[in-house]
């Protein structure tokens, strides 16, 4: 459950890795559509002002195993550890002469580094090579399905928090061809 909620929030949140790492239980309140997330600081608020990002809950009944939020307050059910994100240990346990193994949550929370790994773990899991994955995977595939998506640069910039429109706009890979539609 804790890789599938790093995937799914760090996809549908465009959340950085060093953000996922030090996301705290603290810092989510349920909201009207789903969970909203304090950052309190990040790459793009050096200051440490805080930023506000909002992860919906999925509408579709197909979906709802896969939905960032339901996933994400069953993970938070789980421990009572700070940190969301935290290592796991498998513990063994010999029972009627079988070694039994249970993992148990630690209070060590993931590093970037750490997510990277299970980033790249998984993608290769569904089919992608290992040199396509980069560190970046889950944040820019957010700003490319959203943008693909028809949601609105200006939204997807806010989500993701990009202080400038071209940064947002370098994910925007379909935008013209879907505005040249029908023109000839």
């Amino acid at each position: 459950i804790r890789d599938r909620t790093l995937l799914l929030v760090g996809f549908s949140s465009g959340m950085r890795r060093s953000e996922l790492a030090s996301l705290e239980k603290t810092s989510i309140r349920p909201s009207e559509f789903g969970l909203r997330i304090e950052i309190p600081r990040s790459k793009s608020d050096q200051s440490g002002k805080g930023e506000v990002i909002d992860i919906v809950r999925a509408i579709d009944d197909s979906n709802h195993g896969f939905c960032p939020v339901d996933n994400l307050e069953k993970l938070l059910g789980l421990h009572n550890h700070k940190r969301v994100f935290t290592r796991i240990k498998r513990k063994s346990k010999k029972i009627g002469g079988l070694n039994q193994f249970t993992k148990e949550f630690t209070d060590t929370n993931l590093d970037g580094n750490l997510i990277y790994r299970l980033i790249k773990k998984y993608g290769v899991q569904i089919g992608f090579k290992e040199h396509e994955i980069g560190a970046h995977s889950l944040r820019s595939g957010c700003a490319t399905y959203l943008l693909e998506k028809a949601v609105p640069a200006a939204i997807v910039q806010k989500q993701l928090r990009h202080k400038s429109f071209d940064t947002t706009q370098s994910y925007n890979h379909v935008e013209n061809a879907r505005l040249l539609k029908g023109v000839y």
